[in-house]
């Protein structure tokens, strides 16, 4: 078995959108089945190949990261500038 370790850190600058992502994220974490739902672990079973067979084990904290961030941008698609407007 394996215990998975945090990815990493990273810096947030506190702004108005940044607090309104990380209220959800705090709301999150102050519920235990949010971050820890029943059957979770961070044990990790690799098979022999560990790229193709699920190892039965999850990080919550990034995920609702990552689920939270969706919601925010997901119309990704507006944040692009059209390539037509300055070709002329």
């Amino acid at each position: 078995m394996t215990e998975q370790v945090d990815a990493g850190k990273i810096h947030i600058p506190r702004t108005e959108h940044t607090l309104q992502i990380f209220k959800w994220y705090v709301l999150c974490a102050l519920d235990e089945e949010c971050m820890n739902p029943p059957g979770a672990q961070i044990y990790c079973n690799f098979g022999p190949n560990r790229y193709e067979t699920f190892a039965n084990c999850f990080r919550f904290d990034q995920s609702v990261l990552n689920l939270l961030l969706l919601n925010q941008f997901q119309d990704h698609h507006k944040y692009f500038i059209k390539l037509n407007n300055y070709l002329g």
